[in-house]
């Protein structure tokens, strides 16, 4: 060789690269399953069930028991005075009916049971009179034998056995037979009255004045 390089002989083919399966996926057996599109979930709203508005329908009840208790307090506040307006009827009737008694010399059991009853009719208390006519039936008619009181029981016994005789005309079988016992029995304490209230007139020669 000489001083000058040799130069190497040139190769003037072009160079091709291939980059066709670079980017390829490697090929497999197993056959692709098919991707279904994704939809999208839509969600089932169910109608809801319509309920009362309880907010409306418990004042509504409120107000209508709230009405009920004030009218059946006016009804009530009205017999109340209904009654004491009665009370004080009987009442004026009786206490003039006790200075009628004194000015005609009246019993003066008679006088006192009218009395008891005026009580009771200005403080409502029907019991007072009660005891009041028991006690003196008992004590001064049974016990003393006075014909006033006699004579007020012999009232009270016959008024009960007229109601008697009457409940017997439309009671029949264990209803009617006690009915019958209970007249029986009146009938013989309104002879008794009467047999003890003769011999309280013959005792004092008086008759006994009016009754209640």
């Amino acid at each position: 060789m000489s001083g000058a390089a040799q130069k190497a002989p040139m190769n003037n083919n072009p160079i091709i690269l291939d980059f066709n399966g670079l980017f390829e996926k490697p090929a497999t057996n197993a056959p692709e399953t098919p991707v279904e599109p994704r939809t999208e979930e839509k969600s089932i709203i169910r109608p809801l069930e319509e309920k009362p508005d309880t907010a409306e329908i418990q004042p509504t009840n409120g107000l209508l028991l709230k009405a009920k208790e004030q009218t059946a307090e006016k009804q009530r506040t009205i017999d109340i005075y209904k009654k004491y307006q009665a009370n004080e009827i009987k009442s004026a009737e009786l206490q003039a009916a006790i200075l009628k008694g004194l000015n005609a010399g009246e019993d003066i059991t008679a006088l006192f049971l009218k009395a008891a009853k005026a009580i009771s009719a200005m403080t409502d208390n029907d019991i007072f009179y009660k005891e009041a006519e028991e006690r003196i039936t008992a004590i001064y008619g049974a016990g003393l034998q006075q014909h006033i009181p006699l004579a007020i029981e012999l009232e009270a016994v016959e008024q009960r056995l007229f109601y008697l005789e009457e409940a017997a005309l439309w009671n029949e079988g264990g209803e009617l037979r006690r009915i019958q016992n209970a007249i029986i029995a009146h009938r013989d304490r309104a002879q008794r009255l009467r047999e003890l209230i003769a011999k309280s007139e013959k005792g004092t020669g008086e008759a006994p004045h009016s009754l209640l």
